[in-house]
């Protein structure tokens, strides 16, 4: 069985509220047993003032709860995973050429590997990035990425670039390269 459902509304010009659901069950017709489970519940909202619209505010909140079937084991032995992420960004035109762009995110999450209990995981991530525009439909962006993990007391990181290209009103095309090892 697979549902999936989506919303969307303005609560003002500015306001756009969002919220989807993503829901699935397989169950074994044999033996009446559920094999695995999906849960993914969205909400969101959008801020982009009409009258300043130099600045974009938008944030998430997600909750997924995944129990793969016994059979089938994901690449990392994840067997059932359960999370909370809550993330944030703000995009902010600094000039006509120059954007800048913030983001956050925070997951907290239980993850079962194949023979352990539940493991409990706290995990941030930012993300800073500048972007500038040249010539009419062209632009090139940098970012720098951190990926915090609290339990293993550790952290990644890495720089992303790219050079896009405007193809009509609503479409970007670009060609960058990530240079950090997660994601």
């Amino acid at each position: 069985y697979l549902v999936y459902n989506a919303v969307e509304g303005k609560v003002n010009p500015n306001t756009t509220l969002f919220a989807k659901a993503n829901i699935s069950q397989t169950k074994n017709t044999t033996t009446q047993s559920t094999e695995a489970e999906y849960k993914e519940l969205v909400t969101g909202v959008a801020y982009r003032p009409v009258n300043f619209d130099r600045l974009n505010l938008l944030a998430r909140y997600t909750y997924l709860e995944d129990n793969l079937p016994s059979g089938q084991v994901s690449f990392k032995d994840i067997v059932k995973e359960k999370s909370h992420t809550l993330a944030g960004e703000a995009v902010y035109d600094l000039t006509d050429r120059w954007q800048l762009v913030e983001k956050l995110a925070y997951k907290t999450g239980e993850e079962k590997v194949t023979g352990f209990d539940f493991t409990k995981t706290q995990t941030w991530l930012m993300v800073h990035r500048l972007n500038y525009n040249f010539g009419k439909d062209w632009q090139v962006g940098g970012e720098y990425r951190r990926l915090t993990q609290k339990q293993a007391k550790d952290f990644k990181q890495g720089v992303l670039v790219e050079v896009a290209r405007k193809v009509g009103e609503f479409l970007q095309v670009g060609l960058g390269y990530n240079f950090t090892d997660f994601n």
